[in-house]
């Protein structure tokens, strides 16, 4: 085998190699076994992107965490497949994601 060979199989995977660095992580976890983070530049949440609020939450060098409130099933009002149910303060069109009113 000439080394040129083992070179340019090198170069033939760079795009691919840059592609998943610029995307994320790919770690081991013991119980999940070898898992792909992919990294969070923005998080989305009912404020919109150029608005100050959404600007704060997404400062550089800040580590970004959707937050997420979960409901006790007793308080779920929402069925899937029923749209009607529910208490619904706010849909954002552009993403369409509902937000709804907690009791």
């Amino acid at each position: 085998m000439r080394l040129t060979i083992v070179a340019f199989g090198y170069f033939k995977k760079y795009v691919q190699r840059e592609i998943a660095k610029a995307s994320g992580v790919t770690m081991y976890k013991p119980i999940q076994g070898w898992r792909h983070e992919r990294k969070r530049d923005w998080i989305y949440d009912e404020n919109r992107p150029w608005t100050d609020a959404a600007k704060e939450a997404n400062l550089p060098g800040k580590k970004l965490r959707e937050f997420v409130v979960p409901l006790p099933e007793s308080e779920w009002t929402i069925f899937k497949g029923d749209r009607s149910q529910g208490c619904i303060m706010y849909i954002e069109r552009q993403r369409v994601t509902p937000f709804y009113q907690e009791q």
